[in-house]
Protein backbone atom coordinates (compact mmCIF):
# COMPACT_ATOMS: atom_id res chain seq x y z
CA UNK A 1 0.00 0.00 0.00
CA UNK A 2 1.78 3.20 -0.96
CA UNK A 3 2.89 5.74 1.80
CA UNK A 4 2.14 3.09 4.75
CA UNK A 5 5.14 1.03 5.96
CA UNK A 6 4.19 -2.86 6.89
CA UNK A 7 4.97 -1.82 10.65
CA UNK A 8 1.79 0.95 10.37
CA UNK A 9 -0.09 -1.37 8.77
CA UNK A 10 0.25 -4.35 11.15
CA UNK A 11 -0.46 -1.31 14.12
CA UNK A 12 -3.75 -0.70 12.13
CA UNK A 13 -4.77 -4.03 11.41
CA UNK A 14 -4.20 -5.39 15.41
CA UNK A 15 -6.14 -1.69 16.47
CA UNK A 16 -9.09 -2.12 14.19
CA UNK A 17 -9.54 -5.97 15.07
CA UNK A 18 -9.09 -4.80 19.11
CA UNK A 19 -12.06 -2.39 18.65
CA UNK A 20 -14.07 -4.23 16.73
CA UNK A 21 -15.46 -6.45 18.69
CA UNK A 22 -18.54 -8.08 17.57
CA UNK A 23 -18.90 -10.22 14.88
CA UNK A 24 -19.72 -9.59 11.13
CA UNK A 25 -23.24 -11.72 12.11
CA UNK A 26 -23.78 -9.45 15.20
CA UNK A 27 -23.15 -5.94 12.91
CA UNK A 28 -25.17 -7.22 10.19
CA UNK A 29 -28.33 -7.48 12.59
CA UNK A 30 -27.16 -4.13 14.01
CA UNK A 31 -27.01 -2.83 10.50
CA UNK A 32 -30.38 -4.19 9.34
CA UNK A 33 -32.32 -3.18 12.25
CA UNK A 34 -30.93 0.63 11.83
CA UNK A 35 -32.87 2.30 9.29
CA UNK A 36 -35.72 3.60 11.95
CA UNK A 37 -35.88 7.74 12.82
CA UNK A 38 -33.27 7.64 14.94
CA UNK A 39 -30.90 6.21 11.71
CA UNK A 40 -27.60 7.73 11.15
CA UNK A 41 -26.67 7.02 7.52
CA UNK A 42 -23.03 8.40 8.00
CA UNK A 43 -22.53 5.03 10.56
CA UNK A 44 -24.48 2.74 8.98
CA UNK A 45 -22.38 3.29 5.87
CA UNK A 46 -19.04 3.07 7.82
CA UNK A 47 -20.23 -0.06 9.07
CA UNK A 48 -21.11 -1.62 6.24
CA UNK A 49 -17.72 -0.98 4.96
CA UNK A 50 -16.39 -2.33 8.26
CA UNK A 51 -18.27 -5.43 7.18
CA UNK A 52 -16.66 -5.52 3.92
CA UNK A 53 -13.03 -4.93 5.63
CA UNK A 54 -13.78 -8.09 7.90
CA UNK A 55 -14.60 -9.69 4.76
CA UNK A 56 -10.59 -9.45 3.60
CA UNK A 57 -6.95 -10.13 4.20
CA UNK A 58 -5.14 -7.65 4.85
CA UNK A 59 -3.10 -8.31 1.47
CA UNK A 60 -6.81 -7.08 0.08
CA UNK A 61 -6.84 -3.77 1.53
CA UNK A 62 -6.99 -0.53 0.03
CA UNK A 63 -6.09 2.45 0.83
CA UNK A 64 -9.88 3.40 1.50
CA UNK A 65 -9.97 0.71 3.49
CA UNK A 66 -7.01 1.74 5.88
CA UNK A 67 -8.82 5.13 5.99
CA UNK A 68 -11.99 3.55 7.09
CA UNK A 69 -10.35 1.80 9.84
CA UNK A 70 -8.52 4.76 10.95
CA UNK A 71 -11.86 6.30 11.11
CA UNK A 72 -13.34 3.72 13.17
CA UNK A 73 -9.89 3.15 15.37
CA UNK A 74 -10.56 7.14 16.33
CA UNK A 75 -13.99 6.98 16.71
CA UNK A 76 -13.98 4.09 19.23
CA UNK A 77 -10.87 5.30 21.12
CA UNK A 78 -12.70 8.21 21.28
CA UNK A 79 -15.90 7.14 22.87
CA UNK A 80 -15.51 8.34 26.51
CA UNK A 81 -18.65 7.89 28.51
CA UNK A 82 -19.57 11.21 30.44
CA UNK A 83 -17.89 13.74 27.56
CA UNK A 84 -20.15 15.96 26.18
CA UNK A 85 -21.90 14.60 23.45
CA UNK A 86 -20.10 11.35 23.17
CA UNK A 87 -21.41 8.43 20.16
CA UNK A 88 -24.15 5.95 21.83
CA UNK A 89 -23.58 2.75 22.22
CA UNK A 90 -26.08 2.25 19.09
CA UNK A 91 -23.84 4.34 16.70
CA UNK A 92 -20.50 2.76 18.29
CA UNK A 93 -22.35 -1.11 17.98
CA UNK A 94 -22.64 0.07 13.96
CA UNK A 95 -18.84 0.15 13.50
CA UNK A 96 -18.58 -3.22 15.12
CA UNK A 97 -17.66 -1.85 18.75
CA UNK A 98 -20.08 -2.72 21.80
CA UNK A 99 -18.60 -0.63 25.06
CA UNK A 100 -20.10 -2.92 27.17
CA UNK A 101 -17.69 -6.00 25.96
CA UNK A 102 -14.28 -5.89 28.23
CA UNK A 103 -12.33 -7.33 25.82
CA UNK A 104 -12.91 -8.45 22.04
CA UNK A 105 -14.43 -11.91 21.15
CA UNK A 106 -11.30 -13.92 19.78
CA UNK A 107 -8.88 -11.65 20.73
CA UNK A 108 -5.06 -12.45 20.95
Amino acid sequence: MAGMSALELETLWTEFHEVVNMTSQEIGVVLQTDGGPDGDSEWTSTGLRVLEILQKRRSELTEEDTRVMYDVVERVEDFVPGKDDPPSRDQLMRLGHDPLRSAPEGSL
